[in-house]
């Protein structure tokens, strides 16, 4: 039985000619003779392949075969540019046009073979090893006619979606060849998957989507990603403080569990393949909840869950920022610290009505922008001058302190 080690060494050979050229050959003549090198090792490296698989190659054989396989060609194509996918042309084909040619057909030669390995031995091939530059751009240049579609689409509709059209736009933006993401090929067939349905939805519902739509997409196709989760319960939690009692909020989390157990996602379709489903990560969320607000269902059964909020003039951004500085001059124990993160949410509401819960509270807490500093900075002076007359200026009027 031939190995197939011996025409990937061949394939990685094709390709030395790039980097040691002979003196008297030209770029065109360098460029055919890797191309023709490479579609013989393709060629000669398939027939290997099939040959192992037909015979009933073992299993941990063909693991090893097929691992060592899709390596090597990403370390390949790794090394060569993202430009020569670029090619334009004249109506007369000059020299250089064909060189171009030729060297944009090594790299979708490549990344075919790429494929194949991913379709016909999906049981050995690694979907979480990052894949060279030119497959994503490749992968890039397919969804780019859409992708201002559904860009425009996001930026008509209404203002409820915007932050989940927002979470949607930065997984796209994961394929700008400017940013340095390295993709594997769970994600870049997630978002193949994402761009497809965000199209037909377009194309259903004419521009006229709802929340609902977008977030039941991501449900589907198993977007598991922190971002998404952080989104989702979020969202949830914002429908729990619009509710009126323990009851209205029971109901919602057990109508949003049951929801959540009828799921169907596609099969072996994942953000993540290596993490939880985002099913799982709900449900896990919506069980706590739900033991938590039985205990005070018992506790304190007659209260309503939501008291008359408490308005404040003040972003999310300052109230966390002014329970950092509490925590920092020693004010304020960690303890405490906890309380204010669960309470402050629940009974007081943010400028403009700013999304204020506990999730998003905790995150500007992390977070500290010179923006914010500077506000808080221009509060503690004017708190100064109340608490200290002699450094207003005389024009000032009188503090009912």
């Amino acid at each position: 039985m031939k190995t197939p080690l011996n025409p990937l060494n061949q394939l990685v050979e094709s390709l030395q000619f790039l980097k040691q050229p002979e003196d008297n050959t030209t770029p065109y003549e360098v460029i055919v003779s890797i191309h023709q090198g490479i579609i013989n090792a393709i060629s000669h490296l398939k027939a290997a392949l099939e040959t192992c698989r037909l015979n009933g190659l073992h299993e941990q054989a063909m693991q090893r075969y097929i691992s060592i396989c899709q390596q090597r060609l990403c370390a390949v194509i790794g090394e060569l540019p993202t430009t020569w996918l670029n090619t334009e042309l004249s109506s007369s084909h000059t020299i250089q046009e064909n060189t171009a040619l030729l060297r944009a057909d090594i790299c979708f030669q490549l990344d075919e073979f790429l494929v194949y390995l991913r379709d016909t031995f999906p049981t050995y091939f690694n979907r979480l090893l990052p894949l060279p530059d030119i497959h994503r751009e490749i992968i890039r240049q397919q969804l780019l006619p859409g992708i201002p579609l559904i860009k425009r689409w996001f930026e008509i509709t209404e203002e409820g979606c915007h932050d989940l059209q927002d979470l949607i736009m930065e997984l796209f933006n994961q394929l700008d060849p400017a940013k340095p993401y390295q993709l594997n090929d769970a994600k870049l067939q997630f978002l193949g998957q994402l761009h497809q349905h965000l199209l037909r939805l377009l194309e259903q519902e004419n521009y006229n989507v709802q929340h609902h739509q977008l977030q039941y997409v991501l449900y589907c196709l198993n977007c598991n990603t922190t971002d998404f989760y952080h989104y989702c319960t979020t969202w949830l939690n914002r429908q729990l403080h619009l509710a009126n009692s323990f009851e209205e909020q029971m109901k919602l989390l057990k109508d949003a569990y049951s929801d959540m157990q009828q799921l169907q996602l596609r099969s072996g379709q994942a953000y993540c393949p290596d993490a939880p489903s985002i099913r799982d990560l709900l449900q896990e969320w919506l069980f706590v909840e739900i033991n938590y607000l039985e205990r005070k269902m018992k506790e304190e059964p007659d209260v309503l869950i939501v008291p008359e909020k408490i308005r404040t003039n003040m972003s999310v951004s300052m109230m966390a920022l002014i329970v950092r500085l509490l925590r920092a001059m020693g004010q304020l124990s960690h303890k405490h610290a906890e309380e204010v993160f669960r309470l402050l949410p629940r009974y007081f509401l943010a400028r403009r009505n700013e999304p204020f819960t506990e999730s998003i509270f905790r995150a500007k807490y992390k977070e500290m922008t010179n923006n914010t500093l500077n506000k808080i900075a221009g509060i503690g002076q004017e708190l100064l001058k109340m608490i200290r007359p002699e450094e207003r200026p005389s024009r000032t009027r009188r503090s009912s302190l």
